[in-house]
C-alpha cells in the first residue's frame, strides 16, 4: 500500500503521549514500573506463555469500537507479526562510540582522500566566560534550583565550581583563532559542549568530537567523555556526488521490504540502484566497523515529492530524484528490537518533563541507525544514541497470551483517546472527530528505563506495538477546519506506534518517557 509523508510536517509531530505504565486497565492510569518485579516475572520458571504458544488468531486481528458520544471511531484490521525463535529480556545501557570503531568506519568511508579536520575552537572559554558560569552556578545553589535547572546535585555544582576555578587560572582573555585545518585520521579530539545563556554556561560537558570534511563529504562524531551526561553520542555522515548540490527528499513514496523489492512506478528509470544493492552497502558499512548485532528493521522509497508554493508545500506530481531510507535495529541475543523510528526523519525522545515531580531524568533517545542510499551510494548515515546490551536476564521470556493483550488494548485505546475527542477539553475547539485505524500489531523487544534511575540504564523487554493512523478532524470557534494526521498538519501516511503494551505484564509503555 502506498504511504506518503511530508518532511515539513515532521517538525510538528509531537511525541506520542501514551499512558504511563499500568498493570491493568482497572487500576490507576499512571503507575511506575517495578523493574525488579518485572525481571522476576519475565524469567519465572512457571506461569506465563512462551512465544510459540501465544494463541494468535487465524488471519488478521479485527475489532472496531465507537466512543460513547460518537466522536471517536476505532477500526482494527491488522496483520500480526511475531519473530521466530525466542524473545529475551536483557539489561541495556547507553554507550558512546569507541575510537577503534570510529577509526574503522572512517577508513571505510574515506579510503582515499582524507578530510580536513574542522573541529571548532568554540568550546574554548575565556576568563569572562568562566567567571560568568561560576556566578550562574552560585545563583542556582542559592536559589536551590541546581537539580531542576542544571541536572546536578548541589554537591556536584560545588565540584563544578572548583573545576571552573582551576580552568580560570589558564583560560585566555580572548578566544584564540582557529589554526589552519589539517588532514584528519579519524581521531576524536577532546572538546566541550553545553548550553550557553547571556550569563555564561548553563551546563557544560567534556566530549570527544570528530568533525572533518572534503569538498563532497563530511563526518561528525560526538561521544560523551563519561557516561550519564546530558550529551548523547551520535554519528553523522553526508556525501554529495556534486559539490553543493543538495536534494531534499521530503516525501515517502512507499515502504519496501525483502519480499517486495520492486520500485514504485514513479521511481522506475530514475533510481537505478536495486533495493538488494542498497541493503548490501549498509551491511558493508556495518561489517567495516565489525558491528554484528544490527539488522534491517524497515525501509522506504523517498523522493523530492513536494515543492514550495505561495500557499505552502505543494505535491510535485513528477519527482525527479529517488532514494532508499533504511532503518536498522539492535538485536538482543539474536532477536531484533522493534523499530520505533517508523517515519522519515522523526524520533521519539523519552525524558521526564520539567513538571514531573517524581524524578529528574536526563534525556535518552531511542537508538536509531538510518541510511539514505541513492545512485551515488551512501548519501547519509545517522546513528543516534548507540546502546550496549548487557546481561541476558531471560533467554525465553514468559509472555501473556495474545487474548489477554487484546483485552488490554481494547480497553486502553478507548480510555486513552476518548478524552482527546471531547471538545469541552479544549478552549478553542467547537467540534472534534478522531478516527483510528490499526494496520499492524508487532511483537518484539522494546527498551524501557530502569525504575527510579535518572541515568541511561534500562532493560530490553518484549512488547506489542500497535501501528496505525490517527486522523483528527477539528472545527474551531469561528468556523475554521483543520485535519491532523498523527498530530501533524500535513498527510503523514506512514503508520506510527499508537499504543505499546508490555508483553510480560500487560502494562502500557509510554514512549515519551521510556517506561
Amino acid at each position: 500500500m502506498k504511504r506518503k509523508i511530508i518532511a515539513l510536517s515532521l517538525a510538528l509531530i509531537t511525541a506520542f503521549s501514551l499512558a504511563a505504565c499500568q498493570p491493568t486497565p482497572e487500576q490507576e492510569f499512571i503507575a511506575k514500573k517495578d523493574t525488579d518485579r518485572l525481571i522476576e516475572q519475565a524469567g519465572a520458571q512457571e506461569g506465563g506463555t512462551k512465544l510459540s504458544d501465544l494463541g494468535l488468531p487465524d488471519g488478521n486481528y479485527k475489532w472496531s469500537a465507537t466512543g460513547a458520544d460518537g466522536n471517536l471511531k476505532i477500526n482494527v484490521n491488522a496483520k500480526i507479526a511475531v519473530p521466530e525463535g525466542k524473545l529475551p529480556t536483557a539489561r541495556v545501557t547507553a554507550a558512546g562510540f569507541e575510537q577503534e570503531t570510529v577509526t574503522k568506519l572512517f577508513d571505510y568511508l574515506f579510503p582515499d582522500e582524507k578530510p580536513l579536520n574542522t573541529t571548532s575552537d568554540i568550546s574554548i572559554l575565556t576568563k569572562e566566560d568562566i567567571q560568568n558560569s561560576i556566578l550562574l552556578i552560585k545563583k542556582h545553589i542559592a536559589e536551590g534550583t541546581t537539580e531542576k535547572d542544571m541536572m546536578m546535585s548541589e554537591e556536584e555544582a560545588l565540584e563544578e565550581i572548583e573545576r571552573l576555578e582551576q580552568a580560570l587560572k589558564i583560560a585566555p582573555e580572548t578566544t584564540p583563532s582557529q589554526e589552519y585545518p589539517v588532514e584528519s585520521d579519524g581521531t576524536m579530539l577532546p572538546s566541550k559542549t553545553g548550553a550557553y545563556g547571556n550569563a555564561g554556561a548553563l551546563w557544560e560537558e567534556d566530549i570527544l568530537m570528530l568533525n572533518a570534511r572534503t569538498d563532497n563529504a563530511n563526518i561528525v562524531v560526538c561521544t560523551p567523555a563519561s557516561n550519564n551526561k546530558r550529551t548523547e553520542a551520535y554519528f553523522n555522515f553526508n556525501y554529495r556526488k556534486e559539490k553543493d548540490v543538495y536534494t531534499e527528499y521530503n516525501y515517502v513514496a512507499s515502504e519496501v521490504n525483502e519480499a517486495d523489492g520492486d520500485l514504485p512506478q514513479a521511481a522506475q528509470g530514475k533510481l537505478k540502484l536495486s533495493f538488494h544493492d542498497a541493503k548490501k552497502l549498509c551491511e558493508e558499512f556495518l561489517a567495516a566497523g565489525e558491528i554484528t548485532d544490527m539488522q534491517l528493521g524497515r525501509a522506504y522509497i523517498v523522493c523530492d515529492g513536494y515543492k514550495n508554493s505561495p500557499d505552502g508545500p505543494a505535491l510535485n506530481n513528477n519527482p525527479e530524484h529517488f532514494a532508499y531510507d533504511l532503518y536498522y535495529v539492535r538485536t538482543i541475543d539474536r532477536s531484533p528490537s522493534v523499530s520505533l523510528v517508523d517515519m522519515y526523519g522523526t524520533v521519539f525522545v523519552d525524558a521526564s518533563s520539567e513538571s514531573d515531580s517524581e524524578q529528574v531524568s536526563i534525556p535518552w533517545m531511542y537508538e536509531t541507525l538510518s541510511f539514505r542510499v541513492d545512485d551515488s551510494g551512501l548519501a547519509n548515515i545517522y546513528w543516534q544514541s548507540p546502546a550496549e546490551t548487557g546481561e541476558v536476564l531471560s533467554e525465553d521470556t514468559n509472555l501473556m497470551a495474545f487474548d489477554e493483550i487484546r483485552k488490554v488494548f481494547e480497553a486502553m485505546i478507548i480510555r486513552k483517546y476518548e478524552p482527546k475527542a471531547q471538545p469541552e477539553n479544549y478552549s478553542d475547539i467547537k467540534d472534534i472527530n478522531i478516527e483510528i485505524d490499526i494496520s499492524e500489531v508487532k511483537l518484539g523487544v522494546v527498551r524501557v528505563r530502569t525504575q527510579n534511575s535518572g541515568g541511561r540504564e534500562g532493560i530490553y523487554i518484549p512488547a506489542w506495538v500497535f501501528y496505525g493512523q490517527k486522523i483528527s478532524n477539528e472545527t474551531y470557534e469561528g468556523g475554521n477546519n483543520l485535519t491532523l494526521y498523527n498530530n501533524a498538519i500535513y498527510d503523514a501516511g506512514i503508520d506510527k506506534p499508537l499504543m505499546v503494551i508490555n508483553a510480560v505484564d500487560g502494562s502500557i509503555i509510554d514512549l515519551s518517557k521510556g517506561h
